[in-house]
């Protein structure tokens, strides 16, 4: 274990908070670092990546629904160790891939008014359409 000192970003390293109770020109002692300004932060450096036991399938995300080994897509947990692409594995059975990835921007997605819910999407039925709109530009 490393220990270092880092600056307190309660306060930024000043040792002192100004908040709304305060006025402007009083500050109060920081109660994260005791007014040191520094913070302490213990570490392990990193390795490798270790191996977890029980665990058999891996999902790259999980959009809100009960994941298990039967659930479709996902790796095996040695593909996912040996660095195998989850593209096609998505639980595409369920999720669309603008809940999947929303970051992505595709043709139907603007019919999803905001504070809708994805499954309201009138193209949600047909969501094979939109995964395969995916494929293409993934």
């Amino acid at each position: 274990m490393i220990t270092v000192d880092t600056e307190c970003s309660s306060c930024n390293g000043s040792g002192i908070y100004s908040g709304f109770a305060e006025q402007k020109s009083v500050a109060v002692v920081c109660y994260t670092c005791n007014g040191t300004g520094c913070a302490k932060i213990t570490y392990k450096p990193f390795e490798k990546r270790k191996t977890k036991r029980g665990i058999v399938k891996v999902f790259e995300k999980n959009c809100g629904y009960g994941l298990g080994v039967e659930s479709l897509g996902g790796l095996s947990y040695y593909e996912w160790l040996n660095g195998a692409s989850f593209k096609g594995k998505e639980t595409r059975d369920v999720v669309c891939p603008h809940l999947h990835d929303q970051r992505i921007n595709l043709t139907g997605c603007k019919d999803v008014r905001v504070g809708q819910r994805i499954s309201e999407c009138p193209h949600f039925k047909t969501k094979s359409k939109c995964w395969a709109e995916y494929d293409l530009k993934g």
